[in-house]
């Protein structure tokens, strides 16, 4: 998800905010590009619920998870089989309007429930999974540091490990997230909203997104060895 916003948005998105959101890409890239964006957004954040759910399973039940690799894989299908779905009314509403740019076409209504859609199910639901599984997590480690053995501390300290870096990759989604889910929210809901105020808020919202996509692989070769030494 975060190599398809690196590699296939940002640089289509250079060049349409250089043109001043003028379209220059045809209709068929106005119906893909921004879906790809959302897209990836959901299938990302569907991840880190996926892992979250994972590591809360395996904590909180003290079991080996078996057939873990068939498990990943029936995981990542529903994550992009649910966030290709979700995003097929969004592309189906864009098309290059009279003054060449990729606009959506549906009524506000529509645009309203959609962009809600989105905010809940991208963002407040599977934050709100992802902290309550840490917390659930975090505290059934803390019982667990009196009452085991050196091996199984040992095995606890490096569970704890994982979530630590886990946490700190959710905490930059919120961050990095939130302003464009609220730039959207204020877009569809407010009556008085200027569009070169609009999209100068939006160039910094996206610039947020790739920022957390950009983000995560530094995380990662920081706090594992094993991402580190493939790179080698």
């Amino acid at each position: 998800a975060d190599l398809a916003i690196t590699v296939l948005c940002i640089p289509f998105d250079i060049a349409i905010q250089k043109n001043s959101y003028v379209w220059p890409f045809g209709a068929f890239m106005c119906k893909v590009l921004y879906p790809i964006m959302t897209m990836s957004a959901f299938a990302s954040v569907g991840t880190l619920t996926a892992i979250a759910l994972n590591r809360y399973i395996a904590v909180m039940k003290a079991m080996r998870v078996y057939g873990a690799k068939k498990r990943a894989k029936l995981a990542i299908s529903l994550i992009w089989a649910f966030s290709f779905s979700a995003v097929l009314p969004y592309a189906l509403a864009l098309e290059v309007d009279q003054n060449a740019k990729c606009v959506e076409t549906w009524s506000s209504s529509y645009s309203q429930c959609y962009t809600l859609f989105i905010f809940v199910f991208q963002y407040v639901i599977p934050l709100s999974v992802i902290t309550a599984a840490y917390v659930a997590i975090g505290l059934q480690l803390r019982r667990n540091r009196a009452n085991l053995a050196a091996a199984h501390r040992r095995q606890d300290r490096d569970v704890a490990k994982v979530v630590r870096m886990m946490t700190i990759v959710v905490l930059i989604f919120a961050v990095c997230m939130l302003p464009n889910h609220m730039l959207w929210i204020f877009r569809d809901f407010s009556s008085s909203f200027d569009d070169s105020l609009r999209e100068t808020l939006q160039h910094w919202g996206e610039i947020l997104i790739y920022a957390n996509s950009s983000s995560n692989p530094i995380v990662y070769s920081i706090c594992i060895e094993e991402f580190r030494m493939a790179f080698k």
